[in-house]
């Protein structure tokens, strides 16, 4: 296997392991945004806030992992022009 074809996996193994972090967070977000809004008017302040604070977390998650992704296939992309403008 030569060395385009080891970068290659390397990026679908690296790209899975990134689209599964962003796509559980978004789920864990999601998950938490329900809890919250089903649970709201039932709920104490503190207990409210304490969701609240929940939400937050699981947002702040899901776009970190979102940005990593985008930055990583951005990156695949770079380099992918610029091996094809080298050959080209």
């Amino acid at each position: 296997m030569n060395q385009t074809d080891q970068s290659q996996i390397k990026w679908c193994e690296l790209c899975r392991h990134l689209s599964v972090k962003f796509a559980t967070g978004a789920r864990l977000y999601a998950e938490a945004v329900a809890l919250l809004a089903a649970n709201a008017p039932t709920k104490s302040w503190s207990e409210y806030k304490r969701l609240l604070h929940a939400a937050e977390e699981a947002r702040r998650g899901s776009e970190a992992a979102g940005i990593a992704f985008e930055e990583h296939l951005s990156s695949h992309h770079e380099t992918v022009q610029r091996s094809t403008r080298a050959t080209g």
